[in-house]
């Protein structure tokens, strides 16, 4: 009755498959640094995951610098002919929508303003939908071991764990 599914880059993006594909199962999903979709190269079609078949709770990490899986969404390093993902923002938007959430999400900066969290609420059987932005990240794991020794001791980051964030996400659903 509660299973769960985290995963990061690829593994964010099979966990928005699994998610989408089998909604019935998950009690909640973790997609950090993935996309819901996009296409292989600039001659082929955009492909994105299905519509769910019920509501599923997800919290999704990732780095506004993500230059591999960009959070602006577009070509992996920029690198024309690449293959190209849709948004952070798209994919927690699809989440949103298939949730019923309210349209607008709230926001919040939090960390000293170095990540902005989005939050949909008013969803469908309890469900929440949350984006975690963080502005001055890449395509690394965010959690202490990164974080402090990247960004240094002071930095607002330093204590950011998306382990922990992801547990407690989970815990709540």
């Amino acid at each position: 009755r509660r299973i769960y599914a985290v995963g990061f880059s690829n593994g964010g993006m099979l966990v928005h498959r699994l998610g989408a594909e089998h909604a019935r199962v998950w009690a909640a999903l973790a997609p950090h640094a993935g996309s819901i979709g996009g296409r292989k190269a600039p001659e082929s079609p955009f492909w994105h995951v299905p519509n769910p078949e019920a509501p599923a709770s997800v919290v999704i990490v990732h780095g506004v610098r993500d230059e591999q899986v960009p959070y602006a969404g577009g070509p992996e390093g920029g690198k024309e002919g690449a293959r190209e993902y849709l948004s952070a923002e798209a994919s927690a938007r699809f989440w949103a929508r298939s949730n019923g959430c309210a349209d607008t999400p709230e926001i919040q900066d939090i960390k000293d303003d170095s990540i902005t969290l989005y939050t949909w609420k008013g969803c469908q059987d309890g469900t929440e939908v949350r984006l975690y932005a963080l502005k001055a990240w890449g395509h690394v794991w965010p959690g202490p071991l990164f974080t402090c020794g990247m960004m240094g001791e002071n930095d607002p980051l330093c204590d950011f764990d998306a382990a922990e964030i992801t547990w407690e996400f989970f815990r709540a659903h």
